[in-house]
């Protein structure tokens, strides 16, 4: 009863899993199994029914793969199906005739004696016997006749299943007639569930959502300078293609809004509004990422490139991740994205197409690599390839099954460069790797093994972490998010090793299934875009539970980047030509007009952009002509008037492209000649400058037309000729650009994640200085038609000094007067400043007290306002974006001159004093200002 039961759940499993995501490794592992099984090692009295039991596993494996059509043709001869129905009813009642004897009281008496019932029960017996014989035999026949048919229907296209289903009729032929099975071995111990641990289970993937809004300080200092929040406007409010302001904007949506529209009645609450925002932005931060590829200088990068538009998804892997219970559900979810859904249903877009498709192949073989264990689905262990992986039937079963797969269910084909379809036909490898020839030992299939020991050590190492995070959180222990970080890491990488075996499949290098070729496509190299944005969204919210807020918003930053340079394998100055031109947003607008589709509502949202453009040529001679053949295409309404008009355009822009370069903020030349120069210093040949200058002008001129003008793109050869150049002459050249180096938005990320850290006053003081320093408020002179302020000048001071008391002397030392400032005419023609300072006190004791840090907690002592009192008069001169003054004049005092360490007394003079000093200009109250602006 217990085996019919087994059997029965084994069927309702097949029949379950007999669809896209069948166990094709774990369903081959059954039937090696099942075809080493050692029948004589069983109990005579149950041998028939496990063979029967097993026989219709294999059964029911083989049809499962069948096209559903094919199946429906299964019929068994009607002569041996009559047979068999005969025999089972000859078994069943001769089963009833036994059961019913041997619950009867038997009464012994003259009539019925006790040899006649032993005589009846020897009947009833060998009854029994013949009946069960008889049905096993013709349940033999039933199956052989069945395989046969499944065999016949698999026929041609499936070599390699047929091979194995030949060699199961063998098996059971003999073991039917009681011969020698050659194919058992005895004692064999490898099984499905012995080979494995497996993985699976649901795991708490909320753990990694998470935390990530409660990793801010609760409090900052209130007194924050206003020229630390008016330089990070300045900067975000005028992007450059240079800068990263958009990005910052994109990332950091609410700190960077707040910080644009600060304003110095906010002081009183900035410490918790800004970090409301930061936190806010930071919990967000990979949905605020995806949002980048809307920025126009990248969708202008990754027109045309699916990969990268693609890559983008990768930013949305820790939402999915949440949602599977097992890695390969994380196939399932990939295949069935929205991108990827709509690039498959439109074959048009060949590039597109094809991504889909390739990873429509991985999501086949993710499936192919599974077993079912008690109903659930699950990954194979190294200990299961070592098991059957020297098996030539077991890559017979499961490239075989592969096939079946891919016909039933995946269909996965490509588009040629010509459009045309290229069906992805596994039945090659058959063709290719012929039964006879593995069978001979000519050829092998260790090609796929070693890809796939790499697949399933991905597999192990995730079974290793989901264990250990299934028992902390059952036990309520705390899973350090290191754990979760790395279980997305090796998912990733698991997903990236099906992919390279997907590739493999598609490659020629083993003459296996080659595709035609100009079918030339690196699915792997096209996919690691996607993943290595993954992979940075992973580490990025590693970095925030860790406290590292920097990091991770420069790893956001860095991702557009990144992009940019996947393409440019030298990294040199030259390509700051390929961003700029990507960025420039009034050549962009005149890239447009060449586009080959451009169609009437185009022209008409472009008239006005042009005239924009032509207008800002007017004070360029140089251009003139360009400007006057733009004024003439932007009267055309028609796309044959227009493109008959674009062609003078585009003579005039060919003959002044460098002008127009440099009018746009692009030297090639100065690039060019740099580059040319240092070759010289490194006493390279004029023969090597020559050519390196040649080479430089060609990719120029291919990256403007390839941009501008939308002419055939050659610039990527051309950039591994340059590389090839640069690592011959001069290899120190080359920069590795594929990180933020834009100082600007460096300080601000530093900043606000030194204010997110801060947890006292100090803190938020350092952070201050480290993004304020060195320019001041006092810039607010430079702009001023007049101006009058309460300053402050500390700083460094030197001349000469009289006392009644004492002989006149030469004096050096540390100021720090307070008065007022008066300059009410403009700054100079250069831009500095010069003003009247009237001082009032001098606390120049008390603040050099407070510099030392060691003596930042002593009290002070008694003094009262004479001891500080200190008139006097000085001119003072400020430096252009410089907070630097010099100041000459005379003053009174202070008495106030020193507080020795340690004591509770302080150094009183009574003096005057002449000097010059060097100090930093500190306006701590406007009293009034006119500006030029």
């Amino acid at each position: 009863m217990k085996k019919t039961i087994a059997l029965l759940l084994f069927l309702i499993t097949c029949v379950t899993f007999s669809q896209k995501s069948a166990p094709v490794m774990g369903d081959a592992a059954i039937l090696i199994d099942l075809l080493r099984k050692d029948y004589s090692t069983i109990n005579p009295d149950t041998r028939l029914e496990e063979i029967n039991t097993d026989r219709e596993k294999v059964i029911a494996i083989f049809k499962s793969y069948l096209k559903d059509t094919k199946k429906e043709t299964l019929q068994v001869n009607t002569s041996i199906n009559d047979e068999l129905i005969k025999s089972d009813t000859g078994y069943t009642n001769a089963q009833k005739a036994f059961n019913s004897f041997s619950k009867n009281n038997i009464t012994i008496n003259n009539d019925y004696k006790i040899d006649t019932v032993k005589d009846d029960l020897k009947t009833i017996q060998d009854d029994l016997q013949n009946s069960r014989i008889n049905y096993f035999n013709k349940k033999y026949a039933f199956d052989f006749n069945y395989l046969e048919k499944i065999k016949t229907l698999y026929g041609s296209d499936n070599p390699y299943l047929v091979e194995v289903i030949t060699l199961f009729k063998d098996k059971y032929e003999k073991l039917n007639k009681n011969q020698i099975d050659y194919l058992a071995q005895y004692n064999y111990q490898s099984s499905v569930q012995k080979s494995l641990p497996f993985i699976g289970g649901d795991l708490a993937f909320e753990t990694i959502i998470d935390g990530l809004s409660r990793f801010l300080a609760k409090r900052i200092k209130e007194e924050l300078t206003l020229h630390a929040i008016d330089k990070i406007r300045t900067y975000l409010e005028n992007p450059t293609p240079e800068n990263y302001s958009q990005e910052l904007t994109v990332i950091l949506p609410k700190t960077t809004n707040y910080l644009k529209r600060f304003n110095a009645n906010q002081l009183l609450n900035f410490t918790n509004e800004l970090k409301q925002y930061i936190e806010q932005d930071l919990n967000t931060i990979l949905e605020n990422t995806k949002n980048l590829r809307d920025l126009p200088k990248i969708q202008y990068y990754i027109k045309d490139k699916p990969d990268l538009e693609f890559a983008f998804d990768g930013l949305e892997v820790l939402s999915q991740l949440s949602k599977i219970k097992n890695p390969v559900d994380y196939f399932e979810l990939l295949e069935n994205s929205r991108a990827l859904v709509n690039w498959r249903n439109n074959p048009e877009n060949k590039d597109k197409y094809n991504i889909a498709q390739s990873l429509r192949l991985a999501s086949m073989l993710a499936y192919s690599l599974t077993v079912v264990d008690n109903g659930e689905q699950k990954f194979a262990s190294i200990d299961f390839i070592s098991n059957y992986g020297n098996e030539t039937n077991f890559y017979f079963l499961y490239f075989g099954f592969l096939h079946q797969q891919n016909l039933k269910y995946f269909t996965v084909d490509f588009r040629k460069k010509d459009n045309s379809i290229s069906k992805l036909d596994i039945k090659n490898i058959m063709s290719v790797l012929t039964v006879d020839a593995i069978k001979s030992g000519i050829k092998d299939f260790y090609f796929i093994k070693d890809n796939m020991i790499s697949v399933v050590k991905y597999a192990e190492k995730i079974h290793t972490t989901a264990q250990s995070i299934k028992k902390k959180n059952k036990n309520n222990e705390t899973i350090a998010y290191i754990e979760i970080h790395d279980f997305i890491k090796d998912i990733l990488g698991f997903t990236e090793e099906v992919v390279a075996t997907a590739d493999l499949l598609l490659k020629n290098d083993y003459g296996v299934i080659a595709l035609p070729n100009n079918l030339d496509y690196d699915f792997k190299q096209k996919l690691i875009p996607y993943f290595s944005i993954s992979s940075s969204a992973n580490d990025l919210v590693l970095d925030l539970h860790e406290k590292k807020y920097a990091n991770a918003v420069i790893k956001a930053i860095e991702i557009p980047l990144w992009l940019k340079n996947t393409e440019q394998e030298v990294k040199v100055n030259l390509y700051k030509t390929k961003i700029l031109l990507e960025g420039q947003m009034d050549l962009v607008t005149i890239s447009k007009s060449f586009d080959p589709e451009i169609n009437n509502d185009a022209i008409k949202e472009l008239k006005n952009p042009l005239k924009i453009i032509s207008l800002k040529l007017s004070d360029n001679i140089n251009l003139n002509d360009l400007k006057k053949s733009l004024d003439i295409l932007c009267e055309k309404e028609k796309v044959s008037d227009f493109k008959e008009a674009l062609k003078n355009v585009k003579n005039e822009i060919k003959k002044n492209r460098t002008n127009v370069l440099i009018h746009f903020g692009i030297n090639t030349e100065k690039i060019k000649t740099e580059i040319i120069q240092y070759l010289k210093d490194k006493g390279q040949s004029e023969t090597v400058q020559k050519y390196f200058a040649s080479k430089l002008d060609t990719y120029t001129e291919s990256l403007f037309t390839t941009k501008i003008f939308h002419e055939e793109d050659n610039t990527l050869t051309i950039e591994r000729e340059l590389n090839d150049l640069f690592i011959a002459f001069i290899p120190d050249y080359i920069n590795n650009n594929d990180v933020l180096k834009d100082t600007q938005a460096l300080k601000i990320i530093h900043f606000i994640n030194d204010i997110s850290l801060a947890s006292n006053a100090e803190d938020v003081e350092k952070a201050i200085d480290a993004f304020a320093l060195p320019v001041g408020s006092s810039s607010l002179k430079e702009s001023a038609t007049s101006y009058y302020s309460i300053n402050s000048f500390p700083g460094i001071i030197g001349g000469f000094e009289f006392s009644e008391d004492q002989d006149t002397a030469y004096n050096i030392g540390f100021t720090a007067p307070i008065g007022f400032y008066i300059q009410p005419w403009c700054s100079g023609i250069k831009g500095g400043t010069f003003g009247l300072f009237i001082p009032v006190i001098d606390i120049a004791a008390p603040v050099r007290l407070r510099l030392d840090d060691e003596k930042d907690t002593e009290t002070l002592p008694d003094f009262n306002f004479n001891d500080i009192f200190s008139p006097g008069l000085y001119g003072v001169y400020g430096f252009r974006n410089s907070p630097f003054t010099i100041n000459l004049g005379f003053q009174y005092g202070p008495k106030l001159r020193d507080i020795p360490n340690g004591t509770n007394d302080f150094i009183s003079v009574d003096s005057y004093r002449l000097n010059l000093g060097i100090t930093i200009d500190i306006p701590l109250l406007t009293l009034s200002g006119k500006y030029k602006d």
